[in-house]
Formats: structure tokens, sequence, C-alpha cells
């Protein structure tokens, strides 16, 4: 991952809303399972790969419980090239103001929940 993918990371894992899931992977290559009384340390030392698929489809689902909706997907604006967060209704609810990949409006999603 890139310096600026690194620091996208740390702002998940700061999030109210952040928690590991089963599936993600770590920048460090560890697939996450579950925590164990002698593993809890371990794992939140680390950061998400925000690369790997799984782990954005488990920040997907983290961003639909925290906003409670679980209609919430992530689209590419080809009018303005950035990727939002929002419901398809009669055009996009955006949550937060979306970001230049699909993990950073995710993460700005994150971020912006009540």
């Amino acid at each position: 991952m890139t310096g600026a993918q690194v620091e996208l990371a740390k702002r998940a894992v700061a999030c109210r809303g952040w928690r590991w899931m089963r599936g993600m992977n770590t920048t460090t290559g560890d697939t996450f399972i579950a925590f164990s009384d002698c593993d809890a340390a371990y794992w939140l030392a680390l950061l998400p790969d925000l690369t790997d698929p799984a782990t954005l489809g488990c920040l997907l689902a983290l961003v639909r419980q925290v906003w409670s909706d679980p209609t919430l997907c992530v689209v590419l604006d080809t009018s303005d090239g950035r990727w939002h967060v929002g419901r398809w209704d009669d055009g996009m609810a955006m949550r937060g103001s979306g970001g230049t990949t699909e993990a950073e409006a995710l993460v700005v999603a994150l971020e912006a929940a009540p």
C-alpha cells in the first residue's frame, strides 16, 4: 500500500464505528478470523488492507451498520470522477463528501456517521 493508503487505513481504525470483521485482511497479510484472549492486542495494532476486495466489502458493511441503512452503496460519479456512498432512490442521498477512491469514500462515510 502507498503512504496515502496507510494514512487512510489509520483514519478508518480511528473511527468510532470501526471494528475488525471476519475476512478482513491486514497490511501484513493476515486475515482476521476472530479475537481470542491472547491475540486481541495484536489485531488492534494492525491496519486493514484497503486495497483488498474482501476488506472493502466489510468496510461497506460497517458503513451500513453505523448509518442503520442496509441500502447504502458505493458509486463512481462520472460527472466529477469521485466515489460517493449513498442510497439510490431519486438520485443519491450522500453520506459524507466522497473521495477519489472507493476506499476513501467508505472511510469518509464511516467518519461522518452519527
